[in-house]
């Protein structure tokens, strides 16, 4: 059973049929090729059978996609060089997809953040662990961040006196100071005062004020042994202060009583002599009214006792007392 043509008879060979007989056959012939499109008019068409399924019916390329559901720009994706292009892109990692301005590229990260004008550390900030650390404190009113270590910060009291400090406009030969609660004012410094201020510590101040500061090591003379002690002394001008908070004593075996080795910077032009408010030990006993001490030219100094420079006894013990302190002052250029 065809849906096209079926034969109606086979008739034998040789056998005659009426002309009616061939007539219906190709009647039948002709009506199964009527269900089939014509040639004519139907080049490049492709065929199916009707929505009824009784003939072949011909339909152009559009047609055809349309029944398939493979329209072009609807069903499929249409052809396009800029898919080709990305097509053909390597798939490398964390690479991005650009257009250079003809046809599309892969650009890795750092290329990508250059064309986007993000440069790390050029266009915007790279991250730091002390920004890090600023940026999670959590702000309050008068205080001020300020670094606890490497990579950790924390908030400090920021005050009215402080913030007055802050706030005070600086001006040539001037420093800030509290003039009252929260007050801040400015007052004046002298160049002296700025080169004292300057100074690292204590010794470069002194020389700043023109103060020269050392010691020698002083030899009793007038016992049985040479005992020392350590005198110290300070030069202001010419003025010469020196005193020392050793206590020594000998064995007398003369009546006069010296310490010798002042340095020659210390030394007077001439010979000096003042009241100096010292303890001094004779033959075990203390005279503590004070004595008068002679500064020589030779650095020696020499001790009074009884209004005379003789005046110690010859044996007995001498010297400057024990948990007394001894000074003097004079001139180097004494009138």
């Amino acid at each position: 059973m065809s849906d096209y043509y079926d034969v109606t008879g086979t008739p034998t060979t040789g056998a005659s049929l009426s002309s009616s007989a061939i007539r219906s056959e190709f009647s039948a012939i002709a009506a199964a090729f009527a269900k089939l499109p014509t040639l004519t008019g139907n080049g490049s068409k492709f065929l199916r059978s009707n929505s009824g399924g009784t003939s072949i019916e011909s339909l152009s390329a559009a047609d055809t996609r349309s029944a398939l559901g493979l329209v072009i720009g609807t069903n499929v994706q249409a052809w396009d060089a800029d898919l080709d292009a990305i097509a053909a892109l390597a798939k490398t990692d964390s690479n991005f997809i650009v257009g250079n301005g003809s046809t599309w590229v892969a650009e890795s990260g750092a290329t990508v953040r250059t064309s986007l004008g993000l440069t790390i550390g050029t266009d915007v900030q790279a991250y730091d662990a002390e920004l890090a650390a600023i940026a999670g404190l959590t702000s309050a009113a008068d205080r001020l961040p300020y670094f606890t270590g490497s990579g950790s910060a924390s908030l400090a009291t920021f005050t009215a006196g402080g913030r007055a400090l802050v706030n005070s406009a600086g001006t040539a030969n001037t420093f800030p100071y509290f003039s009252s609660s929260n007050t801040v004012t400015l007052g004046s410094i002298t160049s002296a005062g700025r080169a004292l201020l300057d100074d690292t510590d204590s010794a470069a101040m002194l020389v700043t004020l023109g103060i020269t500061s050392g010691s020698y090591t002083g030899t009793l003379t007038g016992c049985t042994t040479s005992p020392t002690i350590t005198i110290n002394y300070s030069i202001i001008g010419d003025v010469v202060i020196i005193s020392t908070d050793d206590n020594v004593t000998g064995t007398s075996n003369s009546t006069s009583f010296t310490i010798t080795g002042a340095p020659t910077a210390i030394r007077p032009v001439t010979n000096d002599s003042a009241l100096a408010p010292a303890v001094v030990t004779n033959n075990g006993s203390e005279n503590n009214g004070g004595v008068f001490v002679f500064m020589s030219t030779s650095g020696t100094l020499t001790f009074m006792h009884s209004g005379t420079l003789t005046g110690f006894t010859s044996f007995g013990t001498k010297g400057i007392s024990a948990g007394y302190a001894m000074s003097y002052v004079y001139k180097i250029n004494n009138p």
